[in-house]
């Protein structure tokens, strides 16, 4: 155990400017959303009655429209408050603007990894800039996370049940029941697996802390053995605050976990909500559960999708259920519509915010090289 607490030699790294650029961010989004833009491209192509489908875009009601932006908006601010719950619950005052912005930023990275799976980075590096260590803003993001995908599988099956959809005995709701039931023990056991590996990453802690008192022990090639040992030393290091603060969180703060559901809820309410008032800007008068219900089966299933922010998988998940409720060609210009909100509008502000948290990163690398010159 002789190396496992010197951490006096452990290079403190900066991040380089090149890695990160405001074009890449913007370069990016532009192909994440002309891919967004072909599969609703190809619905509306395939409409059989295109002349109904302009009339209903004639027809849209745009007060309601704007007020869609205004529950995305809400959305955001929700979603930001769960993480904000997450960080107060280390002891961590970061001011809320700074999480929205890592929210956001968030928002535009998740839309252009495959499995939206690159968010979580994000929402680390962005608080980051607020002070926070890696270990402990990793802590809140995945305790975060769980409690966000607890939310969802807990609406996926509580609505249906409420709504009665897993009682009725039409074509949409067999269909939505259904599928809820197969594709929610799936992403249940992914949220069991990442909750079990955060309570028995102590196991990993051994196995790293043994390889460091094996390099310590090392007399040939010394100085490869030493730097072994010391980057090592710094992971092993980083998992044990990981996993202090995520058991923190998810034993020693019920309070806080609470609240952060209660904002997941919110989150979640007023992100399926959006699909609600848009179906209402076209004259449809849907059932708000239903609806609800569609969308939380749709963004499960996008999530297990290896396409940027689940682009195709969304699209045609929801034209081949909301065509059970409405005519296809008021379906084509919903989902043109909605994805113009829970999509394009989602990518472009994210990226704004991304670029904004590099430039704000490039300008704490270079004062800290200011101030640290022997680390350049």
């Amino acid at each position: 155990m002789a190396g496992l607490h010197d951490t006096s030699k452990i290079k403190r790294t900066t991040l380089d400017e090149r890695a990160l650029k405001p074009k890449s961010a913007w370069r990016t989004s532009a192909v994440a959303m002309l891919f967004g833009l072909l599969v609703p491209g190809v619905l509306l192509l395939v409409v059989p009655d295109k002349r109904k489908m302009l009339i209903a875009l004639d027809q849209t009601r745009w007060h309601l429209m704007l007020l869609a932006v205004a529950c995305l908006a809400l959305a955001v601010l929700s979603d930001a408050g769960r993480l904000w719950w997450m960080c107060r619950g280390l002891g961590q005052s970061i001011p809320y603007l700074k999480v929205v912005q890592a929210i956001k930023a968030a928002n535009s990275v998740s839309l252009v990894t495959p499995f939206v799976s690159g968010g979580a980075p994000c929402i680390v590096w962005v608080l980051k800039q607020s002070g926070i260590s890696t270990s402990m803003a990793s802590a809140a993001v995945v305790a975060g996370g769980l409690v966000s995908q607890s939310t969802l599988v807990t609406l996926s099956i509580l609505i249906p049940l409420v709504s009665g959809i897993s009682r009725a005995e039409d074509a949409f709701s067999k269909l939505l029941w259904t599928a809820t039931l197969a594709v929610v023990p799936l992403y249940l056991f992914g949220v069991l697996v990442v909750l079990m590996s955060s309570l028995k990453i102590h196991r990993l802690e051994r196995y790293i802390r043994r390889a460091v008192d094996r390099l310590s022990s090392v007399k040939r090639a010394r100085a490869l053995a030493s730097r072994a040992a010391s980057l090592l030393n710094s992971i092993c290091l980083g998992l044990h605050d990981y996993r202090a603060s995520f058991n923190i969180l998810a034993m020693e703060r019920p309070a806080v976990l609470i609240r952060a559901y209660l904002f997941s809820a919110g989150y979640f309410m007023m992100l399926f909500t959006v699909g609600y008032i848009t179906l209402l800007a076209l004259g449809v008068r849907a059932d708000y559960l239903e609806v609800v219900a569609a969308q939380v089966l749709i963004l499960l299933a996008a999530s297990a999708t290896p396409t940027p922010g689940g682009a195709g998988a969304t699209e045609f998940g929801a034209y081949s259920l909301f065509t059970l409720l409405v005519p296809p060609e008021v379906v084509a210009v919903f989902i043109v519509l909605w994805r113009l909100l829970s999509y394009w509008l989602l990518l472009f502000s994210g990226s704004v915010a991304f670029a904004l948290a590099v430039r704000t990163q490039a300008a704490l690398s270079r004062e800290d090289l200011t101030q640290n010159p022997e680390d350049a």
